[in-house]
């Protein structure tokens, strides 16, 4: 759980306990599904398409830590750095910090809706 200490109204740290219980764990992890879909979306719209291979290659990975979700986006296509980041013989061809960029506001709109879905239940 979370590191929240509450105190007051047993009845009250009761509800806040059960809320926090709700927006931990399992259901962290399938809100940061919901914001690194929308990123991956956007990372993908943007990357080069010689050959589709990159494109293609774009992955979601979700890590769930002690006390931490992680949502990484990437590839494990070798060129993916020479691409985003260029050589000294081929300029930059950025896909994925601008596809971030682009979508961060959605995503945490969208990170937002699932948490609110997984902490307000009926």
């Amino acid at each position: 759980m979370t590191g929240v200490e509450i105190k007051g109204d047993k009845e009250l740290v009761k509800q806040f306990e059960a809320l926090l219980r709700r927006a931990d764990g399992p259901g962290m992890v399938l809100v940061m599904v919901a914001g690194s879909a929308v990123v991956a979306q956007a990372v993908r719209a943007r990357t080069p398409r010689a050959t589709g291979e990159l494109h293609d290659s774009i992955r979601v990975v979700i890590k769930d830590e002690k006390n931490k979700v992680l949502g990484h986006i990437g590839t494990d296509v070798f060129y993916g750095l020479f691409q985003e980041k260029g050589t000294r013989n081929m300029a930059a061809q950025p896909f994925l910090r601008p596809g971030l960029d682009a979508s961060a506001g959605d995503a945490r709109r969208e990170m937002a809706a699932e948490l609110k879905k997984r902490v307000i239940k009926p």
